[in-house]
């Protein structure tokens, strides 16, 4: 199997528990206070991107076990502990990606890396909190954007806004949030 379809080395899921641990850090690091705030998702605040990343972290989690979900990701909302509530899910993730028997389902793990990551961007950016990812999850993520990410997919009414030119002595996260079409000199409203 290739990173293409699912996870296949112990590197790449390194880089995601890694990441996964980085994202929940930052969930748990979000105040209530904090729900209202905007983000660099224009069209959600701090809660809803919160109820966006658990959604889909349920998403991926029942596809890699071969599980079927019928509600959709965008209608979860977080439990009162949602940092707990995405360490069940990001246990679950990294269980089933490291089982031998995967789900032919599972999203590749170079996705993953790119999803958490650009959104726990947007988290630490509405948060006030440190970006906390590495280079190399940063790399791998980036790798995987640029041979998948198409131009049809960026623009208005698209998964992806246009790419946003960053400086090339920018980090690597930098680079992906850039990349990814967010502003990388977003900061909340003053």
């Amino acid at each position: 199997m290739s990173d293409d379809t699912r996870a296949t080395d112990e590197a790449a899921l390194t880089d995601l528990e890694s990441v996964l641990a980085d994202t929940e850090e930052l969930i748990g690091g979000t105040s209530p206070e904090q729900g209202d705030a905007p983000t660099p998702c224009p069209d959600m605040n701090v809660s809803q991107l919160v109820d966006h990343v658990l959604g889909w972290s349920a998403t991926y989690a029942a596809r890699a076990m071969g599980v079927e979900r019928n509600d959709d990701p965008e209608s979860h909302t977080a439990l009162p502990d949602a940092a707990k509530e995405f360490r069940s899910y990001a246990d679950a993730i990294l269980a089933a990606y490291r089982s031998e028997d995967v789900s032919e389902e599972a999203v590749p793990v170079g996705v993953l890396l790119m999803d958490y990551q650009a959104h726990g961007w947007d988290l630490a950016r509405a948060t006030g909190q440190d970006v906390p990812y590495g280079d190399r999850e940063a790399s791998r993520a980036l790798e995987t954007g640029r041979g998948m990410l198409k131009p049809e997919y960026r623009g208005p009414d698209k998964d992806f806004g246009d790419e946003v030119p960053v400086k090339d002595s920018a980090s690597l996260i930098t680079q992906l949030a850039g990349f990814l079409g967010r502003d990388p000199d977003w900061a909340p409203p003053a």
